[in-house]
């Protein structure tokens, strides 16, 4: 009798050891459910936001931030911010590695989500022309020269203008190929 008392006891311990341990998928579903809960919070600022005044969207923006401070908080106090640390690296991972792709169908994507690619568009400050178009006193101007400059003044304030205007050196195609286009013009060539 005591020995089926003992296998009882031990039989007992070992279904207690096995229901006391958490099973392998409880963090994933941790995951899951904290990742539906965000979806939906950020889904339903984003409706709360679209026709709202300003001072309401400005209360929800700072309420948002400090939610997300207090998660942060709780998560630092009951010491689980190494798997937040390992997911936000894993993220950033993820997204580097993804981003090329990301980039390719970025039009794709902004279509279905319902907005669209800003395209860029020629500037008032600087519309196109073609190459036979610039005049004398166009390029005069660009160069900031008399209308009797000598070749020697003209190649010296191209070169001048070039140097501080190069693309190379942080300055713009178009007033490049401006400077360009008004010795061009000049010179004759």
């Amino acid at each position: 009798m005591n020995t089926q008392l003992v296998t009882n006891a031990r039989d007992t311990s070992s279904i207690k050891r096995y229901t006391d341990t958490p099973s392998s998928s409880a963090p994933f579903m941790q995951l899951a459910l904290l990742f539906v809960v965000l979806v939906i919070v950020v889904a339903l600022l984003r409706h709360l936001g679209k026709g709202a005044d300003p001072d309401l969207r400005a209360k929800l923006r700072s309420l948002s931030f400090y939610g997300v401070l207090a998660v942060l908080a709780l998560l630092v106090l009951t010491g689980r911010m190494a798997w937040f640390i390992a997911l936000v690296g894993g993220l950033i991972a993820g997204i580097s590695r993804l981003m090329p792709l990301l980039i390719q169908f970025a039009p794709l994507l902004a279509r279905l989500l319902g907005g669209s690619i800003p395209r860029p568009q020629e500037s008032a400050q600087h519309p196109r022309r073609s190459s036979t178009s610039m005049t004398r006193e166009d390029a005069l101007n660009i160069l900031g020269l008399e209308p009797n400059a000598s070749r020697e003044a003209i190649v010296e304030a191209h070169r001048r203008l070039i140097q501080k205007l190069h693309p190379d050196r942080g300055g713009s195609d178009y007033l490049a190929s401006q400077i360009n286009q008004a010795r061009k013009v000049l010179i004759g060539e």
